[in-house]
């Protein structure tokens, strides 16, 4: 099943579909046997082998993030649980929370894409982040602000495939990272039902292809990837 998950991602496929195709591998494995039994010897059903499957899909779905910056990390944690809104006298939960990611308030508020102030806590919304923003000009680069400027450049009126082009043609290293959010913040979004958020992250999957050719041609026209940032001792 995870081979068959991999392939379909070299292919292209997005992920609501492949989610749905993984089913069909994980099915095969039960279906090898005659009689699947519990723990306690009685017969396993479909309803239980299919929770185990999808279990098991969302485990591989997910492998990767471990690799992320920890301002990503922390951003993508803090969602699940808590989404875009202003969420009052959680300060000091982010703060806890924050040392697992060994990070801290301070540099998490200059980063640009949190803020903790007089005890409550937000995670920015991409309208509420910088505008203009580009990799080159961002001293405290991080992936998530990368994949939330690329989402709101793709459907901004002033915006679309030629913008995301310039802004990946900066940072084309980002690529596969960018991608793994868009997935993680499409699956996110959907289980809390956050429909219009899972749909701006399912574009900007579905427009990958066209992005990535909008690059190319960026980087022709004089984009070049910014320097890397140096981490001072």
């Amino acid at each position: 099943m995870q081979q068959a998950i991999l392939d379909h991602q070299k292919a292209g496929i997005p992920l609501p579909d492949r989610r749905q195709a993984a089913i069909g591998p994980g099915i095969g494995v039960f279906s090898k046997y005659a009689m699947i039994r519990e723990s306690d010897d009685s017969p396993m059903s479909v309803a239980t082998a299919l929770a185990l499957i999808n279990r098991e899909i969302d485990a591989i779905l997910t492998e990767g993030t471990e690799d992320l910056d920890a301002e990503t990390r922390f951003a993508l944690e803090w969602y699940q649980q808590f989404g875009y809104g202003l969420h009052k006298g959680r300060a000091g939960d982010a703060i806890q929370q924050l040392q697992g990611f060994n990070l801290d308030i301070n540099s998490l508020n200059a980063s640009g894409l949190f803020h903790a102030r007089q005890g409550d806590a937000k995670l920015l919304s991409r309208g509420e982040m910088e505008d203009g923003w580009t990799p080159s000009k961002d001293a405290t680069f991080t992936l998530w602000e990368m994949a939330q400027h690329l989402a709101r450049a793709l459907t901004a009126e002033d915006g679309g495939l030629a913008k995301c082009g310039q802004l990946l043609a900066e940072k084309p290293t980002a690529a596969a990272d960018v991608l793994l959010i868009a997935e993680r913040m499409f699956e996110m979004a959907t289980t809390r039902g956050e429909n219009d958020e899972a749909l701006v992250w399912n574009q900007l999957q579905t427009s990958w292809p066209g992005i990535e050719t909008a690059a190319d041609e960026a980087n022709e026209r004089g984009y070049s990837p910014a320097p890397e940032q140096s981490n001072l001792f």
